[in-house]
């Protein structure tokens, strides 16, 4: 994803830059997970996704990034909510940020 020439530079200074910068690019991200930091607080501490592509999309020179985080998959996985029910919520999300 980061690679030097790519999507930064070493600028003469030595320090980096991000190759998309200043180009108005945008990133929609959508992270699913079995559990939900969203709907569990106490599981926020967990969330090192969110923040690492952040960094990363910042990095390259994106700041404009949003995220929908479609957590509680084992749900789905244990017949407990049917794939549908379950990307209900998250297609809206991803139709309201696009």
């Amino acid at each position: 994803m980061v690679r030097a020439g790519k999507t930064f530079r070493y600028a003469d200074t030595g320090r980096t830059e991000g190759l998309f910068s200043g180009k108005n690019k945008k990133v929609l991200a959508i992270v699913t997970s079995a559990g939900s930091y969203v709907e569990s607080p106490g599981l926020a501490a967990l969330d090192h996704e969110i923040p690492y592509l952040r960094f990363i999309f910042g990095f390259m020179g994106i700041g404009d990034v949003r995220f929908v985080q479609a957590g509680g998959t084992t749900g789905v996985a244990r017949g407990q909510i049917s794939a549908d029910a379950y990307l209900a919520p998250y297609l809206e999300q991803i139709a309201a940020a696009i």
